[in-house]
């Protein structure tokens, strides 16, 4: 399972990237609090907020959340947003991304790490869009009061490996948009420290982990 560091490790902030603006963070986190109130545990908060609509490869990811001294970042929030299969994002309106979906929040979530200092979310594999690799946003608050971010950065996938699972899955628009780390705009520096570890098939169920030090 790889690392990521907060300190010295790349802090994403400016609009290109579609960084974390706060779209949907607490509409998210009331759903997904709403539905543990309703239904229980085994409702919350693992899922992401989808669309049952949306199409995709399962996906399982887990995050791992430190502080600098290695200890679990017990108690902080982590939100996480990626787009569709087709390189869709809810909360926007573009022609970029295929429509007009500022009202949705699928594929979002937010979770607060438990005492193992892990979050775990059920949602699908992230597809691919002109100009980008594929990637999955994310942003640590440092409680579930979601008023102080302690890190904003982006999850990254091995070039070869997503390929892979692109044509496994039959994600034929990701495959399409072919732009690899080192011809992105913000992977171009490298992601040695940012790469999921992924196992599994795309054509069934991917599970994936990765390891956050804020």
């Amino acid at each position: 399972i790889m690392w990521l560091h907060g300190f010295g490790f790349p802090r994403y902030r400016g609009g290109l990237m579609f960084w974390a603006d706060g779209i949907g963070v607490r509409e998210v986190y009331n759903q997904i609090a709403s539905w543990h109130q309703q239904y229980g545990e085994r409702w919350a908060p693992s899922k992401l907020l989808r669309d049952l609509a949306e199409s995709g490869t399962p996906f399982r990811l887990t995050v791992y959340v430190n502080d600098s001294s290695c200890a679990p970042l017990v108690g902080a929030a982590v939100y996480v947003w990626h787009c569709n299969e087709e390189g869709a994002y809810s909360g926007y309106s573009s022609p970029m991304i295929g429509g007009d979906f500022t009202d949705a929040t699928w594929l979002r979530g937010v979770q607060v790490v438990d005492r193992s200092g892990t979050v775990t979310f059920n949602t699908i594999l992230p597809g691919r869009y002109s100009g980008r690799a594929a990637h999955i946003h994310f942003e640590v608050f440092a409680d579930e009061s979601l008023q102080q971010s302690l890190l904003v950065s982006q999850m990254a996938f091995d070039d070869d490996v997503v390929d892979s699972l692109y044509e496994q899955a039959g994600y034929a628009s990701s495959l399409q948009h072919d732009t690899d780390n080192g011809r992105d705009r913000i992977f171009a520096d490298g992601v040695d420290q940012q790469l999921l570890t992924i196992t599994g098939d795309g054509a069934t169920a991917l599970t994936a982990a990765i390891r956050v030090a804020v």
